[in-house]
């Protein structure tokens, strides 16, 4: 491992005062148009969002963003200075209306008579919402306005043209912040801030900025397994599963070349070293750190959410006939501050979480389930930024069916999909060439991917599996298997979805398949996991554009989303898109600005370089500025910057092979190569080593502990040309943990690419006080005949770490005698570990008369009580709480000093489990005073039970994922308080996972479905029983029992032009041999009023005789009976909207009249 560069920020003392900031809010600048449809005025303002009760005239408004002092926080606002300006004449704003979901039928809100009626200004206050946030350690007021004021009765309208404010703070948390950061996490972030806030000259002001070092990592050295200050910084952090992870590391390679610092981490290793409810915290836990300690700022998630979790959200019910919906996010990794479960309860994402929403840090997900997707989806990310067809990335597409149930009408202009696709393409520059398919077929929209445009934005009726590019005469839907066929290699864009559930997080959604079709389709994808309403998801997509070409792919989706932070405090649309929307694809992505230009030549100087430390020259033309990153790993990792025409820059190598560069310039397509690196004299490096602890009776298990003296043999390899003599090497330490023994030893001589060891061992000594999981570095200066040079390596401590468990008492009148447990949560066993208490100040009640306990051995993850030995004390008044300090001492170090009362925590009153694919859930009602829960766990309901070790936190849900499949587990839950009392158990539950799926399972359908499935002998040809089901697009699907299709691609139904949208099929399909021949046929209905009644066999083949209308369509199942007793069944359905009842012999005549009824 290699030396870092630190450059740190010269940090200048600040005496911060809370208090009153004064703010001119810039709304002179507002533009705005008023329109006039014939019966109402409707104002249009750029950028505003709308969130007065539905009947109160529609007034837009808008955010302001304002950049406080360090741990600054909003608590107040007031208006110093307004001035409002009449707009001429008289006007009759336009309602707000019910927020509803596309196409939903909802009745027009007609003005409301007491605000309508009213003489006064209407809102009474222009402030819409005031609050602030962290955004990685910028503390930020978010302060919404309504720029407007209107009285009805009079029709007076005036618009604010002076606003001046004052921001009353206090202090709050500094929020997760980094404590170092490289440079390029800096300006990501810098460069969001500054977009966002009014006071845009302050975003450097040392009182605002944060308070981090800058690090750089030119040798490229790794990073510490855990997160720490040591090692290297990680700029670009991928999280993945065991079976995904080297295909990952490939990945995390090429963005290297790209100049990024980038780590692996998988699941399971998260599990092992941290603690949460359930896996999506553990890792949200691990993202903190990385934050903090390595200055991540982008994360891609490796894996679909079966395997890396998402976080379940409740989105609201008002809009979800069914109540509140649960759904998935990604964005519980971007904001990092707090629980997102502030209430303690088993719901994330309520109103009452008091979320944060600010960004801490940038997501993108790579929804993968198998090793191969990876280079494929790296292969498409080369091909995008190494593009062979250039002008596609100055081209946009726009594709779009109507959203309104018929043609658009005045009034619905947000639900004219036309008029919302043009007002998202003004965002984009104006020299991109945009090209609208309005109400076309499918065949045009692969004709025009085919092309290629760089930019794709699809606005239509849709669902998991499809989006209608046409929606009448006829209609037009683009399904998985549609874009699975596409062929548009190497033209692969970004796609942006305005329909309902498209990128649906846990299904087949079409945002999977657009970046993981092998043929074509893209290179990201944005998309709702919930349903859309078109108008507030426009306004969160305008402002997606409004940066989209000036940052990451991850951060632009971000920054769109800090606007709307304010308003999102509460249950509506606004909130929903804050947790809705997410990306697929890699966070960093940074989208074309231009069409990418190629360099006329790169040229470097010498073309072969000796391992060491040598020079070599850039040169570009044309002379633009550009940045050169050197890499060979493990030993450089460099980024140059010149804005001439060429720069020369230092490079040390440790071995031969080559060192790869990558050139890069705003708008120009990188050029990546690479140099020779030969041997030339001898060159000596660190290898590896090794510890030997077994001096004085240690534990002997070859890994630095706290307390030990360590000798340690360095292996040395030689990676010059010839042999290195007269070697001596020097070790050295600057940690004050450390104190060196023996530091100087020599080494026999070491051939050309061969390795030795130390003669003499190196000796040191490590303090008792040193921390678990510490890193220790080492410098190496090697010396030889030929000269020296010098390397460097790090050492991890293993340490006990001792907190307070609990303790249990006996209570005899007056007297307790208590026990007290310890728990090592450390890497090492803890000795020598002692417990006293003392008065608490102040406190007369308690008398102590044996005030100390000693501890057997502490072994690692472990609980342990000092049991036999006890503390004993006495109370005055029996009726008094029993209240002491107590500290616990590791070698006469102490670890713990915390105030105890004993108590018994009340106990919960519910309890219940739920069974997944490969985990066991289990929740509990809420305790009040409860500071966190243990659960515990045993194979039979007699015990023995066991602590799961799960992370103490207040809240009542906890996923256990240490199960086997099929096996049933029994589960009880304890409350602890502040005092660490453990009691107030619940009842006992029993759960087991999900039966595995059987082979060939799942299916994909196209559409959501609201029936059951059917199971037949459909295919008496193939061994088994056929599943047979139907969706709410009206197709009708078969599979055999292994998940074979019946036919072609599993549909043998579905609905061909014309169509009379909307094509649904709501019943479960009846199974039975109708027409008494010895097979059995399928009989299923659409709900629609004609072509609604159908018999079909087996294969698909629709019976003579059928379809058959039914007025009022239906909905319900078909029924089959033999009502007249002459051998083959009769077939009952009943009309929606009617209520009638038709039946149909097998041939589709009527059984009662010739219609059927």
């Amino acid at each position: 491992m290699k030396a870092l560069l630190w450059l740190f920020i010269i940090l200048f003392p600040l005496c911060v005062v809370y208090g009153d900031v004064i703010f001119d809010v810039p709304v002179r600048d507002i533009e705005y148009s008023i329109t006039d449809d014939g019966t109402y005025d409707r104002i249009t303002m750029s950028g505003s969002f709308c969130v007065v009760a539905p009947g109160a005239p529609e007034l837009p408004g808008m955010t302001f963003h304002f950049l406080l002092g360090h741990n600054d926080r909003l608590t107040d606002i007031e208006i110093i200075h307004e001035v409002w300006e009449p707009i001429t004449g008289e006007y009759h704003l336009y309602p707000k209306q019910d927020e509803h979901i596309i196409d939903e039928e909802c009745e027009f809100v007609p003005p409301d008579p007491a605000v309508y009626g009213s003489l006064a200004l209407f809102p009474a206050s222009l402030i819409a919402s005031a609050r602030s946030g962290n955004l990685r350690v910028y503390h930020i007021a978010h302060v919404s306005i309504v720029p407007f004021r209107y009285a009805p009765q009079s029709g007076v309208l005036q618009v604010l043209r002076e606003l001046t404010i004052k921001i009353i703070t206090g202090s709050c948390d500094p929020g997760v912040a980094p404590v170092r950061q490289t440079q390029i996490s800096r300006a990501v972030f810098e460069q969001t801030v500054r977009s966002l806030v009014v006071n845009k000259a302050e975003v450097r002001d040392p009182g605002k900025q944060p308070q981090c070092s800058i690090v750089s990592n030119p040798d490229d050295a790794a990073p510490t397994l855990v997160p720490s200050l040591l090692g290297a910084p990680v700029d670009y952090l991928i999280i993945t599963t065991d079976s995904l992870c080297n295909a990952y590391e490939d990945f995390a390679h090429f963005k290297k070349q790209y100049g990024f610092n980038t780590a692996v981490r998988t699941l399971s290793w998260i599990n092992g070293h941290y603690a949460g409810i359930d896996n999506a915290e553990r890792i949200r836990n691990f993202i903190i750190d990385a934050v903090e300690d390595w200055g991540t700022s982008f994360v891609l998630l490796g894996g679909d959410i079966t395997d890396i979790p998402a976080r379940t959200v409740w989105f609201p019910g008002q809009y979800w006939q069914h109540g509140r919906f649960p759904g998935m996010t990604d964005q519980y990794f971007v904001d990092l501050d707090g629980t997102w479960n502030a209430d303690g309860d088993e719901r994330f994402c309520e109103v009452e979480d008091s979320l944060d929403l600010n960004p801490d840090v940038y997501v993108g997900r790579l929804p993968t389930t198998d090793a191969a997707q990876v280079p494929l989806y790296m292969n498409k990310v080369k091909s995008y930024l190494q593009p062979v067809t250039t002008t596609m990335q100055a081209r946009a597409l726009f594709f779009m069916s109507y959203l309104d149930n018929s043609f658009p009408v005045a009034n619905r202009d947000t639900l004219d999909s036309y008029k919302s696709a043009k007002r998202i393409a003004q965002r984009l520059p104006a020299w991109f060439d945009t090209v609208f398919l309005r109400e076309r077929p499918k065949e045009e929209l692969g004709d025009s991917l085919r092309v290629g445009f760089g930019i794709v934005t699809g606005l239509g009726h849709g669902g998991v599996y499809s989006i209608q590019t046409r929606r009448f005469s006829p209609t037009s839907h683009a399904d998985l298997w549609w874009f699975d066929s596409l062929d548009n290699t190497g033209r692969y864009g970004i796609m942006f979805w305005i329909s309902c559930l498209n990128q649906m997080l846990q299904s087949n959604c079409l945002g999977k398949h657009w970046v993981f079709d092998d043929d074509g389709c893209g290179v990201a994808s944005v998309g709702p996991s919930y349903y859309s309403d078109a108008a507030v998801h426009e306004q969160y997509t305008k402002k997606h554009f409004d940066r989209l070409l000036d940052m990451p792919l991850a951060a632009s989706l971000a920054e769109s989303k800090v606007d709307y932070v304010g308003i999102s405090a509460s249950d509506n649309w606004y909130r929903i898109y804050q947790f809705s929307l997410n990306l697929f694809g890699d966070a960093a992505l940074m989208p074309w600005d231009s069409v990418p230009q190629q360099y006329n030549s790169v040229t470097i100087s010498p073309e072969t370089v000796n391992v060491g430390i040598d020079s070599v020259t850039v040169t570009v033309d044309p002379s633009v500025p550009f940045d050169v990153i050197f890499y060979k790993e493990g030993e450089i990792f460099k980024r140059d910057s010149t804005h001439t025409v060429e720069v020369t820059s230092e490079v040390r190598t440790e071995s031969s092979g080559y060192l790869k560069y990558t050139v890069i310039s705003d708008g120009y397509i990188a050029h990546l190569d690479s140099v020779v690196v030969t041997p030339q004299d001898p060159y000596l490096v660190y290898d590896s080593s090794l510890i030997i602890d077994t001096l004085g009776g240690q534990n002997g298990d070859g890994v630095v502990n706290s307390g030990e003296e360590i000798e340690l043999t360095v292996m040395i390899t030689n990676h010059g040309n010839s042999a290195a003599t007269d070697i001596d090497v020097q070790i050295a330490c600057a940690d004050a943990f450390v104190t060196m023994i023996n530091d100087t030893s020599s080494y026999p001589d070491i051939e050309a690419d061969s390795t030795a060891a130390n003669m003499a061992a190196f000796r040191f000594s490590v303090s008792d006080s040193v921390l678990d999981q510490y890193s220790l570095d080492f410098e190496l200066i090697l010396n030889h005949a030929g000269g020296s040079n010098s390397d460097s390596f790090q050492l991890l401590v293993a340490a006990p770490f001792i907190l307070h468990y609990t303790q249990e008492w006996v209570e005899v009148g007056d007297t307790f005698a208590i026990v007290p447990s310890v728990v090592n949560y450390g890497q090492c066993t803890a000795d020598s570990v002692t417990a006293r208490i003392g008065l608490y100040p102040g406190d007369t009640n308690v008398v102590i008369v044996d005030s100390m306990v000693g501890f057997p051995v502490v072994m690692v993850d472990s609980v342990t009580s000092s049991n036999p030995d006890s503390f004993f004390l006495y109370v005055k008044k029996p009726e008094a709480p029993a209240r002491y300090n107590y500290r616990v001492y590791y070698r006469d170090m102490e670890v713990v000093n915390s105030t105890i009362t004993l108590a018994t925590p009340s106990h919960i009153d519910s309890i219940w489990v739920q069974g997944n694919k490969s985990s066991i859930a289990i929740e509990w009602s809420k305790v009040d005073g409860a500071i966190g829960y243990r659960v515990y766990r045993a194979t039979v309901f007699t015990g023995p039970y066991t602590f799961l070790r799960n992370h103490l936190a207040p809240v009542s849900r906890y996923e256990d994922f240490d199960v086997v499949v099929g096996e049933e587990y029994y589960y009880y839950v304890g409350v602890v308080d502040s005092s660490m009392n453990h009691n107030g158990l619940s009842d006992t539950v029993i759960g087991r996972t999900n039966p595995p799926l059987a082979d060939g399972w799942p299916q994909t359908v196209l559409g959501p479905f609201r029936s059951s499935p059917a199971f037949g002998d459909i295919d008496p040809d193939y061994d088994g029983t056929e599943v047979i089901i139907g969706d709410m697009k009206g197709n009708v699907y078969a599979w055999h029992c292994d998940g074979t299709p019946v036919v072609g691609d599993g549909r043998l139904f579905f609905c061909t032009p014309p169509l009379t949208y909307p094509e649904e099929l709501w019943s479960t399909v009846a199974i039975g041999d109708v027409d008494n021949s010895d097979g059995l046929e399928i009989v299923f209905a659409i709900r629609r009023a004609s072509a609604t009644v159908y018999v079909m066999d087996g294969e698909g083949t629709i019976l003579s005789g059928w379809p058959k209308d039914v007025p009022g369509r239906v909905i319900g199942s078909p029924s089959l009976a033999d009502v007249d007793e002459d051998g083959d069944l009769e077939i009952f359905v009943q009309s929606e909207l009617y209520g009638d009842v038709y039946a149909f012999h097998h041939d589709g005549t009527g059984v009662y009249q010739p219609s059927g009824l």
